[in-house]
């Protein structure tokens, strides 16, 4: 199929997708498990996983249950009913796209319903991969300091941002720049069908996606599985969950209370929870942050992915170009090579592309495969129409001005977004700031951690001067 016809095909089925709005499906306590999950791959990094630049900070990973129930119909499966997903080779990827497509575009008309006890039990337990970043002592009798809550691009993971987070770390301690409080913990989520969480959900994901649900999955981890900072938890244990209020667990279909009115003000769980999403994580972020702002302290997107309500958007060629990926090699040795045999990859830095071979990948029978399967990178980015994204648009008008909200964009010309479309952000979201990341692209977290760091730290000595 040409490329004009593909398009002209995928066009009509978008357009038979319907455009979101409302509030977003609340929460419920999670089904027992009924699967054994598959181990996690160890990690062959050094003790810190941010290397000798800071010694003294631990990772510990857990897995979560995600947002129950899930929006979209057919969004999983049982594990028996597992069917072959579109493998993305070249010959068969634009009629593979086309289905996900056609799939997407019917269940944006279908989303749960809560009152049929049917739906809830064919919908299978989905799981959350999370990252826990901390000093290995805490500081004692200095007073509250920042929890830092990351949500990565679409087709990447949670380790993606250590060198971001490694950089911002270093900026706050050494910069001859006013001070901000210092950062008590940093957590980061892989998203349920990418990273590790893919691995754990695999045998059963559906064939359907929602972008609300991932602002459903941070807003489920905030409010049921985030302990106090004084917890002990370790790394051999899980994170229990924590019985809330109706009200809270309701999210947005109930009025969200707007929160206090100054940022160290702003806690939850005695934390001041400030949460940075990239791409489609600061659209992730913009769903969480208007479907209960009382959590967060402040909020920064780095380049999010908020196209405007009222235009049509297809990224057709992204989700075609996604499950098309290659997806296996021999050794990481090769897969480095054929990643910097393409101009995408040569723009990384180095320290972002190593992450991502140790921790994108995955050992497999002779070889080693990615971890995200290509389908579901191309989910997401088959939102029809973005109807998923313009919706995350619309509810920035929901942002109360007590909540500190900051955008991030590439420079003029560089970001996913037109420049129409950052200025419609602006006036949606009136009492928020607008940086640009001088020189950087949309891949700011992959191509530029230094600088995104400083934009980051910028806004943290704006909203948290020490």
């Amino acid at each position: 199929m040409s490329t004009a016809a593909l398009r002209e095909k995928i066009l009509s089925v978008e357009r038979t997708a319907r455009l979101k709005t409302g509030p977003l499906v609340p929460l419920l306590p999670p089904k027992p498990r009924s699967r054994q999950l598959p181990p996690l791959p160890p990690r062959t990094s050094s003790p810190s996983p941010f290397g000798s630049h800071h010694p003294k900070w631990q990772l510990d990973t857990f897995t979560i249950p995600a947002a129950f129930p899930r929006t979209p119909r057919n969004s999983t499966k049982l594990p028996a009913a597992a069917t072959k997903k579109p493998t993305g080779e070249r010959d068969d990827a634009s009629a593979a796209i086309v289905k996900v497509y056609e799939e997407q575009a019917e269940a944006s008309w279908e989303e749960v319903d809560l009152n049929s006890q049917k739906q809830f039990d064919e919908q299978q337990q989905l799981y959350t991969v999370v990252n826990r970043y901390k000093p290995q002592s805490w500081r004692k009798g200095e007073g509250r300091g920042l929890t830092l809550v990351f949500a990565h691009a679409n087709g990447f993971h949670k380790e993606t941002w250590e060198p971001t987070i490694s950089e911002l770390l270093n900026e706050l301690e050494t910069s001859t720049e006013p001070r901000a409080l210092p950062v008590d913990e940093i957590w980061s989520l892989d998203a349920y069908n990418q990273g590790d969480s893919g691995l754990v959900n695999d045998a059963v994901l559906g064939n359907t996606h929602t972008w609300a649900d991932a602002g459903r999955d941070i807003l489920n981890f905030l409010i049921s599985y985030l302990p106090s900072p004084s917890s002990s938890t370790s790394s051999s244990a899980e994170l229990p969950y924590i019985p809330s209020s109706s009200s809270l667990l309701a999210l947005d279909t109930s009025p969200p209370s707007p929160g206090a009115p100054s940022p160290s003000s702003r806690l939850h769980r005695d934390r001041l929870i400030v949460g940075i999403g990239h791409s489609a994580g600061g659209t992730a972020m913009a769903f969480a942050s208007t479907g209960v702002p009382s959590l967060f302290s402040s909020v920064i997107l780095c380049d999010p992915v908020l196209p405007k309500e009222d235009e049509e958007t297809s990224w057709a060629m992204l989700a075609r170009g996604a499950i098309a990926r290659r997806e296996k090699w021999g050794t990481r040795e090769e897969a480095k090579k054929a990643f910097l045999s393409k101009a995408f990859f040569r723009q990384w830095d180095e320290r972002v592309l190593d992450a991502y071979l140790e921790t994108g990948l995955k050992d497999v029978e002779g070889g080693v495969a990615l971890k995200t399967k290509p389908v579901n990178e191309a989910l997401p980015f088959s939102d029809p129409m973005a109807v998923d994204s313009r919706r995350a648009c619309a509810r920035l008008s929901q942002l109360p001005s007590e909540l500190p909200v900051h955008f991030i964009h590439s420079e003029i010309g560089k970001s996913i977004l037109s420049e129409e479309h950052i200025a419609h952000i602006a006036e949606q979201a009136p009492y928020a700031t607008v940086s640009r990341l001088a020189g950087g692209g949309h891949l700011m977290v992959q191509e530029d951690p230094l600088g995104t760091a400083k934009e980051i730290a910028k806004c943290l000595r704006r909203d948290y001067p020490a």
